[in-house]
């Protein structure tokens, strides 16, 4: 998922709320999430409680009419797993998404892996090359 926001808004947001936004994107796609309409405002805007209640995310609210499911639908190209990183790693990412002023850490980390898995196979394709030569060579 694309996602942009303030980073003024995201640095209160963490301060008053303990919530990153970094980590609301992700939130947004949790199947497993319970949201409700936020009635508190002007605009049209939801609350949302994930599935993941062990990062801190407990609200106040009332959630026993809440939907269950993804706010936004997640890729079905991707599958999801738990993995555990190192939290250097994680926060190198994020910190990446706040200067954009939006994204998702998780697809940057997935963009990493698939350029670190291309370059690897560009170096067996190189030396795999490089042994078909040196072959050719000694056959004339």
């Amino acid at each position: 998922m694309d996602s942009e926001w303030d980073p003024g808004k995201a640095i209160e947001n963490l301060r008053k709320h303990a919530v990153d936004f970094a980590d609301a994107v992700i939130a947004l796609e949790d199947g497993n999430a319970l949201t409700i309409e936020d009635s508190d405002r002007d605009e049209r805007r939801f609350k949302t409680q994930p599935n993941s209640i062990s990062r801190g995310w407990a609200m106040s609210e009332d959630f026993s009419k809440g939907k269950r499911g993804p706010v936004i639908k997640p890729d079905p190209n991707k599958m999801r797993i738990t993995i555990r990183l190192d939290a250097d790693i994680i926060e190198h990412f994020k910190e990446i998404v706040h200067k954009a002023g939006g994204g998702n850490y998780q697809s940057l980390i997935n963009d990493a892996l698939r350029e670190h898995i291309k370059a690897h196979d560009k170096g067996l394709e190189n030396a795999l090359r490089k042994v078909i030569r040196e072959e050719l060579k000694k056959t004339g």
